[in-house]
């Protein structure tokens, strides 16, 4: 693919960097984008004959635009568009302007210091069962919050991480160090089968519509939610109505009777 441009429509909102580079003006026929590699759920590394980067955190999306061009998403919240010569284009789009997009040599991104604090995908082999159990004793820390850490493991944020505890049978505020071999493998198992059926159902995509999958269109894994947005009704397990608090100020979503509280010492 040829892209024809690569550069902002408008400010762009990033941190700034010691010793950032600029964009470098591409020839009049645009780099070639040799490949794209997903280094985490939140990573993507797009190598033209100049390399980019594309960290895109939980809050921001790349989107990716057919033969005719698609409607986008929200067009407010994007920041970079690619456009190819065969037509069609890639967008970057971020509403909470949490992401960053920089350009990197391509011998130098084991050196950028932004990517140095993401932790393991969750698909990759290995993270395994065995060392998963061993940073979840070492952190000793309240499953949502562990889950929801980047530091910790890649791609869980608010969504996926009350459908895996639920999944698993796990409440919020268990402790990670808590946790029996049995239901360490369970949680193990529940991550890696929701991110999973995530992809295969390409996203979630809720009422405020700030996600569309690569084509612009919407997720269908709303659909397939167990817990999250559903307080009140009924869980789909066990008919127990579904209960939500707030976790520093987000909104957490359980069912009582399948993840019950931690007991007491």
């Amino acid at each position: 693919m040829l892209p024809t441009f690569f550069q902002p429509r408008k400010p762009f909102h990033h941190r700034a960097r010691a010793g950032d580079q600029a964009a470098p003006t591409p020839p009049p026929d645009g780099p070639q984008v040799l490949h794209v590699v997903r280094a985490t759920p939140s990573t993507y590394v797009f190598e033209f004959d100049r390399p980019v980067v594309a960290s895109s955190p939980s809050g921001s999306n790349l989107t990716l635009n057919g033969m005719p061009p698609v409607n986008a998403g929200n067009l407010d919240a994007t920041h970079v568009v690619i456009e190819f010569q065969q037509g069609g284009d890639l967008r970057f789009a971020d509403p909470r302007t949490f992401g960053e997009m920089f350009v990197s040599p391509a011998d130098q991104l084991g050196k950028v210091k932004e990517l140095d604090h993401i932790a393991i995908d969750p698909l990759e082999d290995t993270f395994t069962w065995q060392e998963f159990s061993a940073e979840l004793a070492r952190r000793a820390a309240k499953l949502k919050s562990l889950l929801m850490d980047q530091k910790f493991i890649s791609g869980l944020g608010n969504i996926y991480s009350d459908e895996v505890l639920f999944a698993a049978g796990l409440r919020h505020d268990r402790m990670s160090d808590s946790l029996s071999s049995q239901e360490v493998r369970r949680l193990y198992r529940a991550i890696r089968e929701v991110v999973q059926d995530a992809i295969r159902f390409r996203g979630t995509t809720l009422a405020d519509e700030a996600y569309v999958d690569v084509f612009g269109k919407a997720g269908e894994f709303q659909n397939e939610l167990k817990v999250y947005g559903r307080a009140g009704q009924a869980c789909r397990r066990c008919r127990t109505p579904i209960a939500v608090i707030k976790l520093s100020g987000r909104s957490s979503y359980y069912c009582p009777q399948c993840q019950p509280a931690p007991r007491s010492p």
